[in-house]
């Protein structure tokens, strides 16, 4: 692939201006990879699948070494020592770790951005691999300093927990802190099937787990994913980011409530249906407050799916530097085997990515930009179904789940929507018309191709800045994407690849989203499909839905299928940068399909740029009014972070409020009888565990809201104005 010469100045080969043994080795082994990976005849043998792509990142953690300076030449050296092992093994034809047990540091080609990443297995001593073993997969906590050179691990004495619980621990590194969303999901999904190629684990006996950030990924990736795993047990983690953060919810532009939804655990527990959660929480938990975990563990019983808990008195967060921690997940998971075909299951999703639970599957929503809910409940050889914003579904059957050799029934709402001899091993059903219906000629949102954003990442891509313009024009683009990909790097641990816009082929356009920095004048591949992009770009504006918008300091993202190749996305970037203000963990996950802003302040409800128009496309792709958000208005300010006081005696949770201003404050709950507050006191209410609506309508006249869950046992403490702005941890 045709790399831009200017963007190895970002990342130099090596920092040392002295010649070294190291630089050369890394030099000749790195051509000797370049040729096996040239002219490699069988890229999917398990030789090449395990030997190839260790020698690739053991290039780049040598490098890595070599440049840290709490590393240096001793680690590198020996890291280029391994480098060299895997390509002997690979012309001798032999298999990457056969035989050995212990802590081993294996890696894999990721097919997104081409990077070899790094993951670790620990194999029993008395692993035999004629017999199917249990798997348990850990996702790591955040740790600022991740590295591939300093990852995050478990202690030895708590892997062996697991081998003495006779099971596999395999750690995915997650592309570093990525909340294990997005590319760090694909990581985790790719790393259990690395392992499953290159050990005997048992398919029904594969679990979940991990603490802090890892409890978090644990949650949405077992509750996006119901049928995969055996049993997940998630320790410490959040289960609610709008608490959390702490974001307004209701006040937040509508794209915005449902990517936050999306990514949000406790918006996913209806899909707990059928799985089996142990959970763990330290009593005084300063970092991740142990009310995440009790929201949870409320919102389960009322759904009907009880949880597992146990609570470590008197510990803090970290629970998980402490062997009790993994005695007690670790035995408790390997119980479990995976019922494939409960008689009960529910599905809450909101895209295509994630649209099975078990045998139901969600084959079109009525209208997109909201989520689709389905349960199905089996009854002799009788399935009832509830459905909402859902037109069809697919049932795959099973002799286990019902008599497929005779008449089914499928009942809706009351209604019935099949009857007969299944003539396959599924089903399909229509429940509904979609709102949106399809278009002759037109692209249909779908799985792996629905958007938003960060979904083209998730896929193989390429990062193509223009060439068209001038030359002050083509340096800024190219410094432009310079930037880009090394916040990558800084976020997903590797460098993607890049070419110019007057290298793009057929080839590349058939096998790769592209990655589009420009406007038609400045980049070539955005020329050739400007005509038919939903948005019309130009030099000084962006012209949507019949409106254009103009002036300084503007900026396009806009996510849209390849008019060249509508089974691939452009991501298009145009004008200022809309992740500026963004962390590195969350330049790509808070943006909808199209987003049209001007940088300047931070918004209030999260780092984005305000937006002068977001939202998501239809069904159809197309432009639809009412998915947009128009021009952002300032966010109402948060209520306040609220100060919890854990008390086992109390049934129902306590809301107390004390007006801080030096004038009345009016405060409502639930949009019910107003109480005027005076300064320095407050009122106090015992409510019913749920969500609860808080609105302030300060002195001066400034309303403050917030929608919180709110459970036994606590009693939740607000002083108005809030002692931290928004936002504070």
């Amino acid at each position: 692939m045709h790399v831009v010469a200017v963007l190895s100045v970002a990342f130099p080969l090596l920092g040392h201006a002295q010649e070294s043994d190291v630089r050369g080795r890394l030099g000749r082994l790195t051509k000797a990879v370049e040729r096996i990976e040239s002219s490699a005849a069988d890229r999917d043998s398990d030789v090449y699948r395990s030997n190839i792509p260790l020698a690739r990142f053991k290039l780049r953690k040598a490098l890595a070494q070599w440049r840290a300076p709490f590393e240096g030449e001793v680690e590198a050296r020996d890291t280029l020592d391994e480098a060299a092992e895997a390509l002997d093994r690979h012309d001798a034809g032999k298999v990457a770790f056969e035989g050995e047990t212990g802590h081993l540091e294996r890696a894999y080609f990721a097919q997104n951005d081409d990077t070899a990443q790094p993951y670790f297995v620990y194999v029993p001593e008395d692993y035999q691999p004629k017999q199917r073993w249990p798997l348990i997969v850990f996702l790591h906590g955040y740790v600022p300093y991740t590295s591939i050179i300093d990852p995050w691990v478990l202690y030895e004495e708590h892997e062996r927990i697991a081998a003495d619980a006779g099971a596999l621990l395999l750690t995915p590194y997650g592309r570093r802190n990525t909340d294990f969303q997005g590319v760090g999901e694909v990581d985790v999904l790719a790393a259990i099937e690395e392992t499953k190629r290159f050990y005997s684990v048992d398919p029904d006996r594969i679990y979940l787990c991990g603490p802090s950030m890892g409890g978090y990924g644990t949650w949405t990736i077992a509750l996006r994913y119901p049928g995969m795993f055996a049993a997940c047990a998630p320790m410490c983690g959040q289960t609610d980011m709008f608490v959390w953060w702490p974001w307004p919810h209701l006040t937040a532009p509508k794209c915005k409530q449902f990517l936050g939804e999306w990514d949000n655990p406790i918006d996913l527990a209806p899909n707990a249906v059928g799985q089996r959660c142990f959970l763990q929480h330290g009593e005084f938990d300063r970092l991740i407050p142990i009310e995440q975990s009790h929201m949870m563990r409320w919102e389960m019983d009322r759904l009907g799916t009880p949880i597992e808990y146990y609570e470590h008195k008197d510990a803090d967060h970290f629970i998980y530097q402490h062997e009790l921690c993994f005695q007690k997940a670790f035995p408790w998971l390997v119980q479990h085997k995976l019922d494939r075909w409960p008689k009960h299951v529910r599905l809450k999703s909101y895209t295509y990515r994630y649209d099975t639970a078990f045998w139901l599957r969600i084959l079109e929503y009525q209208r997109w930009s909201q989520p689709g809910q389905i349960e199905a409940t089996v009854e002799g050889n009788r399935i009832s179904l509830t459905s909402q914003n859902v037109a069809q579904v697919r049932l795959s059957l099973s002799k286990e789940l019902l008599d497929v050799g005779q008449p089914v029934t499928v009942v809706c709402g009351g209604k019935e929507v099949f009857s007969g001899v299944p003539k396959g091993e599924a089903i399909t059903v229509k429940l509904a018309e979609p709102l949106t219906p399809e278009k002759p000629g037109a692209i249909r949102k779908r799985k792996g191709l629905c958007g938003p954003l960060e979904d083209v990442l998730n896929g193989p891509f390429v990062v193509v800045p223009g060439t068209a313009g001038s030359q002050d024009q083509t340096q800024e683009l190219t410094d432009r994407a310079t930037k880009w990909c090394a916040e990558w790097d800084a976020f997903a641990d590797g460098i993607p690849p890049v070419m110019l816009d007057t290298d793009v082929d057929e080839k590349t356009i058939a096998e790769r989203n592209l990655v589009l920095f420009g406007t038609p004048e400045t980049n070539q591949v955005i020329a050739d499909i400007a005509d038919r992009l939903p948005v019309k770009i130009a030099e000084d504006g962006y012209t949507l839905g019949g409106h254009t918008y103009t002036g300084p300091d503007l900026g396009l993202a806009l996510c849209y299928p390849n008019p060249k190749n509508p089974e691939r996305y452009v991501l298009i970037y145009a004008g200022e940068d809309p992740g500026t203000n963004l962390g590195i963990n969350h330049k790509h996950d808070l943006l909808p399909d199209y987003f049209i802003f001007r940088a300047g302040e931070k918004n209030g409800y999260d780092d984005t740029y305000p937006h002068l128009c977001a939202g998501f496309f239809d069904l159809n792709w197309e432009f639809d009014p009412t998915l947009m958000d128009a021009e952002a208005a300032p966010a109402d300010p948060y209520f306040g972070s609220a100060t919890l006081v854990r008390d086992a005696t109390l049934t129902q949770p306590v809301a107390k409020v004390t007006n801080g201003y030096a004038d009345p404050l009016r405060v409502t709950i639930d949009r019910g009888e107003e109480a005027v507050i005076q300064p320095g006191e407050s009122i106090e209410r015992s409510l019913e565990p749920g969500r609860h609506l808080f609105t302030g309508v300060c002195p001066d006249g400034v309303t403050r809201t917030e929608q919180r869950l709110m459970v036994p046992e606590f009693r939740y403490e607000w002083r108005v104005p809030a002692l931290f702005p928004a936002g504070w941890p």
